[in-house]
């Protein structure tokens, strides 16, 4: 069978949550399929640079990884305000057209049909209305998490009337199109059982699966060998809060750490060590996590594996935002035990709701005492024999893709 995938983002080396889950997803389906990788978002250098840095992760001799990139040598999209102005012209327009912009369509029309198509995340709306159904057999799309709903969210927190205005402007286009999608594409995979009874509920969509995000089952065996295996020297223990932090759950995330557990700790004389490691970290954020010295705010780390081999927890609390908490699925991957509250979890699939490397807590006192009690690293040797839930492998998780799925009705 052939495979062509749709991601934004050249996912090489899969050294992020969503690259690690993309990627993982093309090289298990090419384990027994032909199957092409297409991206489009990056610029020829970071392309480069990026196969440059290489990945203990092997690349299938039947994967084919795609980069486009544009005429002038670099990749991405349309301007925020050029977004803006052509979603009034276009119906199939909206604010984050520039995931799926124009000009990578003219560069694979003239490609030839496939199997089955996978395109990442709703916002590949404009494609799937311009494409057409002749490229392949069935197509799909995977929904990452429901945008319209953190658009209304960020339109809630907004303080600045333009502000507002735009994320509900972003909204109501991206009700419509996910409202529409049922009818472009042949089936809808979801990473969140949630979201997916929500989907049905509001649109009246029959169609949706359950594909939870995967990981390399060799990478992650790795992590959880050099863990055992390392001499730790005596500590503190180390709590991780991980994900970019320019992206708002990220962000609410490392908020409801700092301002809602920090000051229980302090309170506590809490001797452990809170590590938040993201991009884009904002000077407030800073100044407020400054406040306490068991906090510290590491930027972003080329390679996380240091920081995955000294943890005794990552701290997931799911304040808002739609779809799964991929460092929460990467630590249960790890071996690496989880604090999160039921918001979180709720979102997970059924198999990996019962993980005994998962504590569930929801208020910022049971965050508090949870982490008073914890001894470093104890927890993590104790359940290091476990070995990764199959709702995480992806030989598990697209086991159905075959000849009888594609000729469903």
């Amino acid at each position: 069978m052939k495979i062509r995938i749709y991601n934004p983002l050249f996912p090489y080396p899969p050294d992020e949550g969503n690259m690690l889950t993309v990627f993982d997803q093309a090289c298990s389906l090419a384990k027994n399929h032909e199957v092409e990788l297409v991206s489009w978002m990056d610029s020829e250098e970071e392309v480069l640079g990026r196969r440059e840095r290489g990945s203990p992760i092997e690349v299938p001799s039947s994967l084919r990884l795609r980069p486009l990139v544009g005429p002038d040598g670099q990749g991405g999209g349309e301007s925020a305000w050029r977004r803006i102005y052509r979603s009034f012209a276009d119906d199939t327009a909206s604010t984050e057209s520039h995931f799926y912009p124009k000009w990578p369509l003219r560069l694979i029309r003239n490609d030839a049909p496939v199997d089955l198509e996978i395109f990442h995340h709703m916002f590949a709306f404009p494609w799937l209305v311009k494409k057409s159904r002749n490229s392949s057999r069935r197509r799909v799309c995977m929904v990452h998490d429901i945008s319209s709903r953190l658009y209304r969210h960020r339109a809630l927190g907004a303080r600045n009337p333009l502000a507002r205005w735009y994320h509900n402007h972003g909204a109501d286009i991206l009700e419509r199109h996910e409202k529409g999608l049922g009818d472009l594409v042949d089936d809808l995979w979801f990473v969140s059982p949630m979201e997916m009874e929500w989907f049905r509920q509001r649109y009246k969509i029959p169609c949706g699966r359950i594909t939870s995000p995967t990981f390399d089952v060799k990478h992650a065996q790795r992590i959880r060998d050099t863990f055992v295996h390392s001499r730790h020297a005596e500590g503190p223990a180390l709590f991780g809060v991980l994900g970019t932090l320019h992206h708002p759950p990220n962000l609410w995330s490392a908020q409801f750490v700092i301002e809602k557990v920090a000051p229980l700790l302090a309170r506590e004389k809490f001797t452990g060590i809170i590590q938040i490691v993201g991009k884009d970290a904002r000077d407030k954020l800073m100044e407020a996590a400054s406040r306490y010295p068991f906090i510290r705010v590491s930027g972003f780390v080329p390679d996380l594996a240091q920081f995955w081999n000294g943890l005794s927890g990552m701290l997931v609390p799911h304040v808002g935002g739609t779809g799964v908490r991929m460092k929460l699925l990467e630590a249960l991957a790890y071996g690496v035990p989880v604090l999160a509250n039921t918001e979180a979890v709720s979102r997970l699939h059924q198999d990996l709701q019962a993980s005994p490397l998962l504590s569930i807590r929801d208020e910022p006192s049971e965050w508090c005492r949870f982490l008073l009690e914890e001894r470093p690293l104890a927890r993590r040797y104790e359940l290091s024999h476990l070995g990764m839930s199959k709702a995480l492998q992806g030989k598990e998780v697209y086991s159905f893709v075959g000849e009888a799925y594609l000729n469903q009705k």
